[in-house]
């Protein structure tokens, strides 16, 4: 967790994870503009104990809410953040041209498998395109 808390530009806040096996929720709510969400995320991590009484956190789901006033720059950062998640270029550069896609993939980094699932959403509700992006990632 610390990681990823290293290379996100924001700030986090904790709120309460409901979880049986544990789990930490952070969130980020950069900018809000009259109630409504135009950029905020939030990182969701499993956490294990181990043998050694230790605990690990790993992510396990990301979820970014941005807005920008074309099309276009939702759809280069829906593109910028599945390639940043492991997606192959080829299949990022089809990202937006449905309103609605879900993408699955396997990947192995540092001998760890995982499988991922990428769930996008484009939205035109108002003056500005918003994207929804939600990268689920589970240990294989």
């Amino acid at each position: 967790m610390e990681r990823a808390l290293s290379i996100w530009p924001s700030r986090f806040d904790e709120l309460v994870c409901e979880s049986e096996k544990g789990c930490r929720l952070l969130v980020s709510k950069d900018r809000i503009i009259h109630g409504h969400c135009e950029c905020c995320e939030s990182l969701t991590f499993d956490v294990e104990q181990n043998g050694d009484g230790s605990r690990s956190d790993h992510l396990n789901n990301i979820i970014v809410r941005y807005s920008a006033r074309s099309k276009d720059e939702i759809v280069d950062a829906a593109r910028k953040l599945a390639q940043g998640a492991g997606m192959s270029e080829a299949e990022a550069a089809t990202a937006g041209r449905d309103s609605v896609q879900r993408y699955e993939w396997k990947d192995v980094r540092d001998q760890v498998r995982q499988s991922y699932i990428l769930d996008l959403r484009f939205d035109h509700p108002d003056s500005n395109w918003e994207l929804y992006f939600s990268l689920g990632a589970e240990r294989l």
